[in-house]
């Protein structure tokens, strides 16, 4: 396999620290645009149109940037799509320029379709 056929699921987000860290898109696939993703890049992970529950996205990517360790979930999507999405599944990958700190996340997302598709 060659690496681009991936790039359409992939989202790449900042991990923005301060008092309160926070997680910005720096990355939207087209696979994500194509489900209804609402998020664009520049959009913070936190933004009410990106998720009804943001604390449940936020609260899975902060685990990953905290731990340094993957995530990896398959089911119901917690951010909004269209309704033709049945299922996902999504990893996310912690990325770290030191090597120690986790700055940015990679989410690899595969869309289970009503009508049988797998994107």
């Amino acid at each position: 396999m060659r690496v681009p056929q991936f790039l359409p699921n992939i989202c790449l987000i900042d991990v923005v620290p301060g008092p309160r860290r926070r997680f910005r898109m720096r990355l939207v696939g087209g696979a994500l645009v194509e489900a209804g993703f609402a998020g664009r890049p520049g959009d913070f992970m936190d933004a009410p149109h990106i998720a009804p529950d943001p604390t449940k996205v936020v609260g899975a990517l902060d685990d990953v940037a905290e731990t340094g360790r993957p995530d990896w979930r398959r089911g119901p999507a917690v951010v909004d799509h269209t309704k033709f999405v049945d299922s996902l599944e999504r990893v996310l990958l912690p990325l770290a320029r030191d090597g120690t700190h986790v700055d940015m996340i990679m989410s690899y997302t595969i869309f289970h379709w009503h009508d049988g598709r797998t994107t």
